[in-house]
Formats: structure tokens, C-alpha cells, sequence
């Protein structure tokens, strides 16, 4: 049933222009020290210096620094969080069913209605030339999780053979087989060295710092993570393929098998995809579309604990620096 499924879900698109590249990037590994303390290493890249900083920090006091920030601001948000919508109209009535071939269930869906305009498209540049222009670009999703923060599946930002992504250039409400010359640019972005340095996809996940805020006007989705299995939810996956490029498309189904950082669905997805929330009927992320898998199921990384706590620090310093 599933048969449009693509490895990693990053889609090159044909070299049909020439841009100079924009600078920016941060990460964390996961290390135990004893049975019960976890050293978190992170890189983080900044997109307009193009530095990059690594940090190391227990998960005893990351945590403590977030919950304190929270208490600042009278906020109880350990486990989940909820979505935010400005006002945007949420009914489905902007969905146009759309079956492109076989079995295949997707359905091409407004992004000016809610939750769709909190999807992100993404146009990443690398210039494979060396001669200091991005001549090669791939199509990949991301999702606002606050003001200022996207989050994304780590590969739309890191391969082993290019390493950083040269351009990042961010789309909103993207609805045109042609990307128009309003964009956004990423000030930082933070990844976990467990990714960075060894390619263990149990950590390719990314959290975005963004130039603007783009969350006021389009809202954000909430996020959670559990101890315990999600296996049985109810989650949609909505994304940009590549194979429909400048359009959004979503389907839905049910979370099959979940482990510690991995969980796989029943829903149709395709190559443009990575970085697309896994998301419930409330709009809490539950993991992000990364790859596909055995048949026929794709699969997501969850939000795990330490996910969690980098993307709420970010919220919360979206929310002090724009007032919302």
C-alpha cells in the first residue's frame, strides 16, 4: 500500500539556479556518566557568522536552567505543550482531495489555514562546485514550534560528505510550483554531536532559531514526549514532497511500534518530506518524519526528553525576545 516512500526523504532538485550562499549552526551529545546523570552534547552552527559552537551540559542542569526560565514566566510545561493558533480558520474546507497515483493516499491541503501555515517549506543550497556559490538545491519541511524556532529532521542540515547546509531558505504558506522571492533565513541552528559525529539516526533531529518571527502570524504547534510507548495514536504527517515540489500534502494514520527514539506510522509520504511533523488531533508533535521503513510503514524520530528540553528553551527565549 505504501509504495512512494523515500530513503531520508531529502529531495535534490535540478540545479536551475546559481545563488550566492548566505552564512550559519550549535549541537549536544548523549553521554551517561553514572547510572543516573546523561551529559548532553550539542553543536550549534550560526548561520550569519558561520562559527560553530559546541556545549556540554548534564541533563540534571539543562533541565533545571529550563525549568527555571519557565517558573520566570509562570509556566508548567514538563511534558507537552500546547499549540497555538492566532486565529487562523482550522476547518478542513481548504483540502482538495488529490490521488496522484495508486494507492496513494495523500491529499494536497491549503497551507493558509490552520494547522497547514505552521509547515514550513524549506530550499537548502550546497555548492558542490567549491567556487563559493550554491549550485545544487534539495527540498526539505520543518515546523514552528514557537515565535522564532522551527524544528526539522537534522540530515535537511548535515550530510557526512558536505557537512553544513550552505543556504537555508524558508518558505511560508508555500503554494506554487514556483518559490517566489519572499524567504526567510535561520539565525542558528543545534543539532546533537551523537548525529554530527557518527550519523546515528536515532538523533537526526535539528532545532532552528529563525531571523523573524513567524510564529505570531501562523501560529505553532505544541510537542510532547512520554516515557512509555505511543504506539495506537491517531497522527497526521504533512510535509512538502518533492515529487508534487511547492505544494503541501498531508495523509493520516496510526502510530504502529514505537522505541526509545523511533517510531513507525501507516502514512504515505515521499522524498521532501524529512522535517514534517507527526502531529495528533490537538496538534502535538509527536516525532519528526525522517525516513521511510520496512513496508509499509515510514518512520519518524520522537521527541525525546532531551529534544524536548532544547526545543522549550529556545520557545522560551523566542518568548522573551519578541514579547509574545
Amino acid at each position: 500500500m505504501k509504495n512512494i516512500k523515500r530513503i531520508l526523504s531529502v529531495f535534490l532538485v535540478g540545479i536551475i539556479s546559481v545563488s550566492m550562499c548566505l552564512p550559519s549552526m550549535t549541537a549536544f551529545s548523549a553521554e551517561t556518566i553514572n547510572s543516573n546523570e546523561e551529559i548532553w552534547e550539542t553543536v550549534t552552527y550560526d548561520y550569519v557568522t558561520k562559527t560553530e559552537n559546541v556545549e556540554r551540559i548534564t541533563k540534571t542542569a539543562f533541565k533545571s536552567e529550563v525549568q527555571n526560565k519557565m517558573q520566570t514566566m509562570n509556566l508548567d510545561e514538563e511534558y507537552i505543550t500546547e499549540a497555538y493558533n492566532p486565529g487562523i480558520p482550522e476547518e478542513d474546507s481548504g483540502i482538495m482531495p488529490f490521488v496522484v497515483h495508486g494507492d496513494d493516499d495523500r491529499t494536497k491541503v491549503n497551507p493558509n489555514n490552520s494547522p497547514y501555515c505552521r509547515i514550513l517549506a524549506l530550499r537548502l543550497g550546497q555548492d558542490t562546485n567549491g567556487n563559493g556559490t550554491c549550485n545544487a538545491w534539495y527540498l526539505g519541511t520543518g515546523f514552528l514550534e514557537g515565535p522564532d524556532v522551527m524544528a526539522t529532521a537534522g540530515h535537511n542540515f548535515w550530510s557526512s560528505s558536505d557537512g553544513w547546509v550552505e543556504e537555508c531558505r524558508i518558505y511560508v504558506r508555500q503554494n506554487s510550483s514556483t518559490y517566489g522571492k519572499t524567504f526567510y533565513y535561520p539565525l542558528k541552528w543545534t543539532c546533537p554531536s551523537n548525529y554530527t559525529k557518527s550519523g546515528d539516526t536515532n538523533y537526526d533531529w535539528c532545532a532552528v532559531t529563525l531571523q523573524n518571527n513567524l510564529g505570531s502570524s501562523n501560529g505553532w504547534f505544541g510537542k510532547g514526549w512520554s516515557k512509555s510507548n505511543i504506539n495506537g495514536k491517531s497522527v497526521t504527517v504533512s510535509g512538502y514532497p518533492g515529487d508534487y515540489a511547492g505544494f503541501q500534502y498531508k495523509d493520516s494514520g496510526t502510530t504502529k511500534s514505537s522505541t526509545t527514539y523511533k517510531v513507525k506510522y501507516d502514512i504515505d509520504t515521499a522524498g521532501g518530506q524529512s522535517g514534517s511533523p507527526v502531529y495528533d488531533s490537538n496538534g502535538v508533535v509527536w516525532a519528526i518524519h525522517t525516513y521511510s521503513a520496512t513496508s509499509p510503514n515510514n518512520c519518524g524520530n520522537r521527541i525525546t526528553e532531551w529534544l524536548y528540553t532544547v526545543l522549550q528553551d529556545k520557545y522560551l527565549e523566542g518568548k522573551a525576545k519578541w514579547g509574545v
